[in-house]
């Protein structure tokens, strides 16, 4: 473990040793419309300093695309999620009343609830 001012930092390893020799897997990404495969998880695992400890991963896939994700506890993702499937909606109208010549567009994120009090978010850098 590492300690800094900002977050910690911790192993995989140390935390999960069936994640940490995940390699090659069959296992989709959730959140995304291709099918998009495991293929490892980055070794670092980083705890965000806010009250609820998310934690943030780096997920590498089979095609060699890197995908940051927050997993977040004691929260419920629902309301976010219909949120980010609002946004698209929107973006979708947009594109085609052309109602600007900006191309004005949201962006847009993956969540993922996995239950009541848990789920992920995909990081954008």
């Amino acid at each position: 473990m590492h300690n800094d001012s900002k977050q910690q930092q911790y192993h995989l390893h140390n935390l999960s040793s069936y994640l940490s020799s995940l390699q090659q897997s069959s296992i989709l990404i959730p959140g995304f419309e291709d099918k998009v495969y495991v293929s490892s998880l980055s070794s670092d695992v980083h705890v965000l300093p806010t009250k609820t400890r998310p934690k943030k991963i780096c997920i590498l896939s089979m095609s060699g695309q890197k995908f940051s994700f927050l997993l977040k506890g004691h929260e419920d993702l629902h309301l976010d999620e219909r949120i980010q499937q609002f946004v698209k909606v929107v973006n979708r109208f947009l594109a085609k009343a052309k109602l600007t010549k900006r191309n004005l567009k949201g962006k847009t994120y993956n969540v993922i609830p996995f239950g009541k009090k848990f789920g992920m978010i995909q990081w954008i850098e």
